[in-house]
């Protein structure tokens, strides 16, 4: 099958080259995107938010990428998550910061996930 946009619900949709989709993209107001090394496409929105668009054999596949680590809302998360397990909650000296780092990157992919399945699907509405 040439020319197919997999996604959840599997819709058909005419790219035709990489090209296509960088003029699809900037033809719906996203400029803030490169072309990795790997072929793939990364679309950025903000600070965390990415997207990597797949370009394969007429197949184009889209698939969120995880926040990117040390963003300003996981170093954030960190530090208040550290000064709860320093000042309020006592927890052993190793284990307060593995626990406040894994905690920000928790909060951080809880808050970046949901805008970047947004910036999935408005570019699925359009590409």
């Amino acid at each position: 099958m040439k020319n197919e946009l997999l996604d959840d619900d599997f819709s058909f949709k005419s790219i035709n080259s990489r090209d296509d989709i960088k003029r699809a993209l900037r033809g719906i107001g996203i400029d803030s995107f490169y072309e990795h090394k790997n072929g793939s496409i990364i679309v950025e929105d903000g600070d965390a938010v990415k997207l990597a668009i797949y370009y394969e054999d007429g197949l184009v596949r889209l698939k969120p990428k995880f926040p990117t680590i040390g963003n300003s809302l996981q170093i954030l998360a960190s530090a208040i998550l550290l000064g709860i397990f320093l000042f309020i909650i006592p927890v052993p000296f190793p284990l307060q910061w593995v626990i406040a780092i894994v905690g920000g990157q928790l909060i951080s992919y809880m808050v970046h996930m949901p805008k970047t399945k947004r910036l999935q699907e408005r570019i699925e509405r359009f590409l």
